[in-house]
């Protein structure tokens, strides 16, 4: 990465869901390389989304559904789309059924899985299998494959 290692006037906006790992090596408060993770939608913003899509229902409704994404704007339209065409666009009937996953997010997750490398995806099975939290500490000690992760 050149540009993180040279002086220069100019200024780059790199987007990714994930931090490269080279970028990862040059960045720092007094470096030149520096980076801003994003957090998920505020709820108002993720409302606007449902609205926009057509979507109906109370506010606690739409603030429930935001929530249950994370704020994620694109798991959002997905799961919307799928709402107003499965539900007639109506929040509350989508909330009682207590599904989340729509085919769009199963697609979505599972690219994100399959760019995880071996080691990463059994940590995530075995996560999913014990779900709760664990530390890292309890987590070198207890997984299966002896493995030092960290």
């Amino acid at each position: 990465m050149t540009l993180g290692e040279t002086q220069h006037q100019s200024c780059v906006l790199i987007t990714s869901r994930e931090k490269p790992a080279q970028i990862a090596a040059l960045e720092g408060d007094g470096l030149p390389v520096r980076t801003l993770a994003l957090s998920g939608l505020e709820v108002a913003a993720g409302q606007t989304i449902l609205t926009l899509k057509g979507l109906s229902g109370s506010e606690a409704e739409t603030c429930q559904l935001v929530e249950c994404y994370g704020g994620n704007p694109l798991a959002l339209k997905i799961a919307a789309t799928s709402i107003r065409d499965l539900h007639e666009g109506n929040i509350a009937n989508f909330l009682s059924e207590g599904t989340t996953v729509f085919q769009g997010i199963g697609h979505l997750l599972e690219q994100q899985f399959q760019r995880l490398s071996t080691l990463e995806q059994q940590l995530m099975y075995w996560l999913a299998i014990n779900r709760e939290k664990v530390s890292p500490a309890k987590l070198q000690r207890t997984y299966p494959t002896n493995i030092k992760m960290w």
